[in-house]
């Protein structure tokens, strides 16, 4: 089984194409299937999906660890 991660949102960001906030926004993809844990405050995370050539139109389900 392939399991992928990749982190859209952090209180970090890396090169100058990325942006950063308080929080955390993780896209996780398991045989095919693409699911959201956490999605941030702003439209940060769907800018760094972007940058990162991330559809975030296939996931399937988004799981949230807290409300605000």
């Amino acid at each position: 089984m392939e399991v992928r991660v990749a982190i859209l949102n952090d209180n970090m960001a890396g090169p100058p194409a990325f942006k950063a906030e308080h929080g955390l926004s993780v896209l996780v993809e398991v045989e095919g299937r693409s699911f959201l844990w956490d999605c941030g405050a702003t439209d940060i995370t769907v800018r760094n999906a972007r940058a990162m050539g991330i559809n975030l139109g296939a996931i399937e389900g988004i799981g949230l660890s807290h409300g605000l």
